[in-house]
């Protein structure tokens, strides 16, 4: 098992819940940037709790495409995030919460409520659960998507993250190409 952070804090701590794991799970420091690794090491499980609320929109999309450039094809994808409340109490927190947000962003840690499911594109993800948990009035969102049939290489997904940017759909034409793809 491996585990990233980018606080130091965060590491010490995971590390010393960790000792008796020590031959099996390790915790890096990240530099910050978006690229898990080469897919020849992919994954089966990519899992992301609490992390994603803190990022831009863009830094979103990135994230998510890089999970599905190298997950396995049986691999799944495990987010949690903040997201908008469903009851009553609920929706007033996320109001309220979105109002601090606004105003001054360390009031609520950086974090904001997300909707996790419209980052993850039908047509390169199968969703496979999804849930809203709400405790104490906060509502968290947990999805486990896994993707579908082909793997996107890096320069396809900054391609596709080009053309998304520029407000068009596209997808590759893979049965017009001179060659098959595997899997």
């Amino acid at each position: 098992y491996e585990g990233t952070d980018i606080s130091q804090t965060m590491i010490s701590l995971a590390g010393q819940r960790l000792l008796s794991y020590e031959k099996r799970a390790k915790v890096t420091k990240s530099d910050g940037s978006i690229d898990f690794g080469r897919a020849e090491h992919a994954p089966d499980r990519i899992v992301s709790t609490y992390v994603l609320d803190l990022l831009s929109d863009a830094d979103i999309r990135s994230v998510i495409d890089e999970a599905r450039r190298v997950l396995k094809l049986d691999g799944k994808l495990c987010l949690v995030s903040l997201t908008c409340g469903s009851t009553i109490f609920s929706k007033l927190v996320t109001t309220l919460w979105k109002m601090l947000f606004a105003a001054h962003p360390v009031l609520v840690g950086g974090c904001r409520p997300l909707m996790l499911e419209s980052y993850l594109d039908q047509e390169s993800w199968s969703l496979e659960y999804h849930h809203v948990v709400i405790q104490y009035g906060i509502a968290s969102e947990v999805v486990v998507a896994s993707p579908k049939s082909f793997r996107v290489s890096k320069d396809e997904a900054a391609a596709r993250k080009l053309v998304h940017a520029m407000g068009v759909r596209f997808s590759f034409m893979r049965d017009a190409l001179p060659f098959r793809f595997r899997r």
